[in-house]
């Protein structure tokens, strides 16, 4: 009897349902949430790109806790037509430099919010070629209620909702774009797109590791309008042509991530609500991003919340392109073996879009010189310590960077 009243689920009270994993972000403004993000999130080692912004995939960084993810559409021509890529799907029209089918990316992205019903996500599309609206109706739109998932603000100054109201109404993709459409002007963009320095203001983009770790020039507003709501914080460098490995170890490291959005906090009077990485599954972007949000929920509310565990599911995740061996590093937590399923109800084609471009902004950096910072590279989390061979991954890269001056040499003789 003592036994059937301990288990009677009348008397066993219910956990808080979380949000973003923590019951404790739930009634957040969603402008006061952070969300770890990836920079060129298609761009990956896994998925066959040269010279590669990540080693992993989006779909493993989303398995992780990655909660933003930045990505390109352009134009490749031909039989390709639109594509997810970095600018350009060949350099000087015959060296392959890395792509993605749409239609793959943005459906996997849809099932794991089906398999994970209390998580939200932030994209950000930088457009090429004018391929916004070819992105729009013939791949999200013909992806079966992927549109209806994505939150549109009405007005650019009014409050946002919480973490929670846009999962209770299933409203759980915040969807940004730039270099496209003009989104200020009543019907410029696709529903459900907004436009990405409308409501955020972000920090230089194109630094390399000096300039990053001088925090009095990298924490400064970029693009964007001064009373944005979101902070969109480029925690990135390259090595003055790609991106950098060995940059990366350094600047993902926790204290670094730790001390430079402290003094952006302080200088620009604004907390990060989105923070892009090169290489993600390296440093501690998602074990930051977990505790700069539990110390916001407790500034908010006083006190500390107990959290529910919880684990995102997902079981839709194989992208049509892969590779066919493994690429040299292993995520020790992601399921190792993933079943496929095609997304339904798709079109066999997409049209190309018409070609519009347009150019990259600039940016400005000063200021005092910050160290880099040095000791052991700190891993984010369990579920995303990658092991990675520096060696075979640098050679590739050398390979690949000479490939590519070799081919301009002989395209100018």
């Amino acid at each position: 009897l003592k036994t059937d009243i301990m288990t009677s689920p009348a008397l066993v009270p219910d956990l808080p349902l979380p949000c973003n994993g923590s019951p404790a972000l739930c009634n957040l403004p969603v402008t006061s949430v952070l969300f770890p993000g990836v920079h060129n999130a298609m761009s990956s080692e896994a998925d066959g790109f040269q010279a590669p912004n990540n080693l992993l995939g989006l779909e493993d960084a989303l398995d992780a806790g990655i909660r933003a993810i930045q990505l390109d559409s352009c134009d490749c021509g031909g039989s390709l037509g639109l594509q997810m890529c970095h600018g350009e799907c060949y350099f000087l029209g015959f060296i392959a430099l890395g792509h993605r089918d749409p239609r793959t990316t943005f459906a996997n992205i849809k099932a794991f919010l089906d398999d994970n019903p209390r998580e939200v996500i932030v994209i950000d599309l930088q457009v090429s070629d004018g391929t916004l609206d070819a992105l729009y109706y013939d791949v999200l739109d013909t992806i079966p209620g992927f549109t209806d998932m994505m939150y549109q603000h009405p007005r650019r100054r009014d409050p946002w909702p919480t973490l929670g109201t846009l999962i209770d109404s299933n409203q759980r993709i915040l969807f940004f774009q730039h270099n496209g459409n003009n989104c200020r002007i009543e019907g410029g963009c696709p529903p459900g797109i907004m436009g990405t320095f409308q409501h955020m203001f972000d920090t230089p983009w194109d630094l390399d590791e000096e300039g990053l770790l001088d925090y009095d020039g990298s924490c400064t507003k970029n693009r964007g309008l001064i009373t944005a709501q979101f902070m969109l914080s480029n925690h990135f460098a390259d090595n003055g042509l790609f991106p950098s490995l060995d940059i990366s170890r350094n600047v993902n490291q926790l204290s670094v991530l730790r001390d430079r959005h402290e003094y952006c906090r302080e200088k620009l009077e604004k907390e990060a609500n989105v923070i892009l990485v090169d290489f993600w599954s390296i440093g501690g972007v998602i074990k930051y991003a977990k505790e700069e949000n539990e110390r916001r929920a407790g500034v908010a509310f006083g006190a500390n919340i107990t959290e529910a565990v919880v684990t995102p599911q997902r079981t839709t995740l194989s992208p049509t392109f892969r590779p066919s061996v493994a690429p040299s590093m292993v995520l020790s937590e992601l399921p190792s073996e993933r079943p496929s399923r095609s997304p339904s109800a798709l079109p066999s084609e997409i049209p190309r879009s018409a070609v519009t471009s347009s150019a990259s902004p600039s940016k400005e950096t000063q200021g005092r010189s910050v160290g880099a910072a040095s000791g052991p590279v700190i891993s984010a989390a369990s579920a995303q310590n990658a092991v990675t061979s520096s060696a075979e991954y640098g050679s590739a890269r050398w390979a690949a960077g000479l490939m590519i001056t070799f081919a301009a040499c002989a395209h100018l003789l």
